[in-house]
């Protein structure tokens, strides 16, 4: 069977193409079209060629189409016939998408007489024919990981203001909505995309060219939590593209909180159970199972990655990147995702994607439900390599949406936690009457405060402490108490033991008053009795930790696990040098400085270090912190 044979079984849209268009066969191997992945710059010139001999805006509908039917010939044979993988395929489609919205701008600017009104060609020619325009990707486009039938959702800023004024606002408008419609319109039974302007500052309420300051205010002043996810993709996909970069860059205090944000967790829980509760699961024998939004679909996949660049983009710059698969190699890098649970996602979002893409393509229509005819069911099983065996595909499909689900409930659901009984019972008896009522008061060990035996602590300040606790699972709260606070039992100083409650009650009473924060006390995890006692065993830690309850961010992100002195300089002083401001380096600093004071004290009380190596690490410390300040003030000179 010829490429052109099996792509034409694969997909009853192109084989209407190719009947329709004999031609395209001849063109498709020919010059080795089918051979090979076509660079940015080659589409470019390919469809700006075409486009210049267009006498009309309907020869120009027409050139585009006919352009991209040959493209989407080219890219999906290549895909059926697995010559390009899925970032290939989505790159090239992306690609196809950008270079149709340049050369694009480039005609309805070179021709306003197909889309201007008279006080508007006033302004063009003032411009000299100059339209000032930025055109930025969002989703799957600014991803560079776009479908084959898919929206092209885009936001169009104003970079400068103009003397022309109102005439001004609305040349850029019909620029803007001609544009739109030589992607959107159906003109002769095609289109090449669907163009969404409705994320868009303000949506549909909004103008729908904003300046770029205007927009900039918007995010930076009231930016929902949606519209951070949104942004993860942003990027300059046509138009002037410079000024769209800096555009991107001035958001990202936005997008990326300066520190870890648990309290993102918080808010995307919420757009997350909107999500399940409107999903299907995937059932043994499903006909209309949604890809996308079923249970452990394509958008769970999306959900996790988002999530996790949104909690830990502002302490790893590495997660600035709009494309899923890249991102899950970067996330298991920074050892933020095992890497076993990231090779698994990735090869079940690649088979999702391959699915979606194949009933896509089947029909020319945007839809990721599985067919409902058995012709159209039977081309897609066929096209992923299933043969005829319809049982066996529905097989790999329920095993790869169950992968998912269960990486996806694994990191962002609530689950009960093993022990949590235990734990629950061992508390009401043996904690029912504060300390005094402590197993350990029966073996003696806080029965007076004679020498050589340990002091029982103030009821009042146990209660206190207790009660502070209750905003933890049961679980959480016995470690605390049992795990860090029996370190203590022998100590004999009463005014010692107080000591240690109020501290344990202050740092994790202004925790708890974080809802962000007090996630990361959400189960039991080792560094959590090494951190509970430091607090406890020292002054300064707690007063450091009080101050600023954040600082555990640190050092739960490593679970823990002390870094040497160069490779904590290393990834330290990315952070000091990505941040643009002076306020900024030297709060980076200031926190970097705390934390690395909270894990060296962690390694001293561990035993995991001596006291000589000790102080060559408090010595690096001051100096790392001296020549950053000192490169700082010098900068803001």
């Amino acid at each position: 069977m010829t490429e052109i044979d099996y792509t034409r079984k694969c997909s009853q849209y192109l084989s209407i193409v190719l009947c329709n268009n004999p031609e395209y066969e001849e063109w498709l191997l020919s010059d080795g079209n089918l051979k090979r992945r076509y660079p940015l710059t080659g589409l470019y010139s390919a469809l700006g060629f075409e486009a210049a001999k267009a006498q009309s805006f309907n020869d120009l509908l027409r050139t585009f189409r006919r352009f991209k039917q040959r493209h989407f010939l080219r890219i999906a044979t290549r895909d059926f016939c697995h010559y390009a993988d899925l970032s290939e395929t989505t790159g090239q489609l992306s690609d196809l998408a950008s270079v149709a919205l340049q050369v694009g701008l480039d005609v309805l600017s070179a021709h306003p007489d197909w889309w201007a009104w008279n006080e508007e060609l006033d302004v063009w020619r003032r411009l000299g024919g100059k339209i000032p325009l930025v055109v930025l990707g969002l989703g799957k486009l600014g991803g560079h990981e776009l479908n084959y039938v898919s929206d092209v959702d885009l936001i169009c800023l104003n970079p400068e203001s103009n003397e022309d004024g109102e005439n001004f606002i609305m040349l850029l408008s019909r620029l803007t909505h001609r544009l739109s419609r030589l992607l959107s319109d159906r003109f002769e039974g095609d289109r090449v995309f669907q163009v969404d302007f409705r994320l868009r500052p303000q949506g549909k309420q909004g103008i729908l060219v904003p300046s770029m300051s205007g927009a900039l205010e918007h995010y930076l002043l009231r930016g929902r939590a949606w519209e951070r996810q949104m942004l993860l993709k942003c990027r300059p996909v046509a138009g002037e593209r410079s000024e769209g970069s800096a555009f991107v860059r001035e958001l990202r205090p936005f997008v990326f909180r300066r520190f870890l944000d648990f309290q993102a967790i918080a808010e995307l829980r919420e757009m997350r159970s909107r999500i399940l509760t409107e999903a299907v699961p995937f059932r043994p024998g499903a006909r209309r199972f949604d890809v996308k939004l079923g249970i452990g679909g394509i958008r769970e996949v999306e959900f996790l990655v988002q999530s996790m660049q949104l909690i830990y983009g502002g302490r790893h710059p590495e997660l600035d990147e709009p494309n899923t698969l890249k991102c899950l190699e970067k996330l298991s890098g920074l050892g933020l995702l095992p890497q076993g649970t990231a090779e698994e996602l990735k090869g079940s979002y690649t088979f999702l994607r391959n699915v979606e893409h194949y009933i896509q393509l089947d029909q020319n229509r945007q839809t990721q439900s599985l067919p409902h005819s058995e012709k159209e069911r039977m081309r897609l099983v066929f096209a992923m390599g299933f043969g005829d065996d319809e049982i066996a595909f529905l097989k790999e499909l329920e095993m790869h949406c169950s992968i998912v689900h269960s990486r996806f409930q694994e990191l962002f659901q609530e689950k009960p936690e093993e022990g949590e009984d235990l734990g629950s019972e061992k508390l009401r008896h043996g904690l029912a009457g504060g300390w005094g009522g402590s197993p350990l008061l029966a073996r003696g060990d806080f029965a007076s405060t004679q020498p050589g035996r340990s002091a029982s602590p103030p009821a009042e300040l146990f209660d206190k402490l207790q009660e502070t606790l209750k905003a933890y699972p049961a679980s959480v709260k016995s470690e605390i108490l049992f795990g860090a606070l029996e370190k203590f039992s022998g100590v004999c100083d009463r005014e010692l033991l107080e000591k240690i409650l109020v501290r344990m009650d202050t740092y994790f009473g202004r925790v708890a008053r974080r809802t962000g924060l007090i996630k990361l006390f959400g189960a039991v995890k080792p560094w959590m009795a090494p951190f509970c006692q430091l607090i406890a065993s020292s002054e300064l830690a707690a007063a450091l930790l009080s101050h600023n309850p954040a600082l555990v961010e640190g050092h739960a992100v490593r679970s823990g696990i002390f870094s040497p002195a160069r490779q904590w300089e290393q990834s330290s002083l990315g952070l000091v040098e990505r941040a643009e401001e002076y306020g900024e380096k030297l709060e980076w600093i200031r926190r970097l400085k705390n934390e690395r004071i909270i894990q060296l004290a962690l390694a001293d009380l561990g035993g995991r270090i001596d006291f000589a190596a000790l102080e060559t690490e408090q010595t690096t410390l001051a100096d790392f912190v001296i020549r950053n300040t000192l490169a700082a003030v010098r900068q803001n000179l």
